[in-house]
């Protein structure tokens, strides 16, 4: 099971209307550990991505800042969620 607190959903829609706005695609990565088989969303990150109406992107230089921000904070998983350019 995964849970994620309402903040998080709220930031991840924050970002996907930012990008909706825009026309864009967006996706954003939800950040957590996991417990006992669970997993505990604990941050939506929005990685650097490059996007259009129907596709993203995320260049190598974005997935080295991810990596970088999960082990700094010391978390193993992400998961991710999008939109496309559609209003959330």
């Amino acid at each position: 099971m995964m849970t994620c607190p309402s903040s998080v959903i709220a930031c991840s829609l924050q970002f996907m209307r930012s990008a909706g706005e825009r026309r864009c695609e967006c996706v954003v990565l939800w950040l957590g550990q996991r417990s006992s088989g669970n997993i505990n969303v604990v941050s939506a990150y929005l990685p650097l991505q490059s996007a259009r109406s129907d596709i993203f992107r995320i260049p190598a230089q974005g997935m080295i800042a991810l990596h970088q921000e999960m082990t700094w904070r010391g978390i193993p998983f992400a998961s991710g969620r999008s939109m496309g350019n559609h209003k959330a």
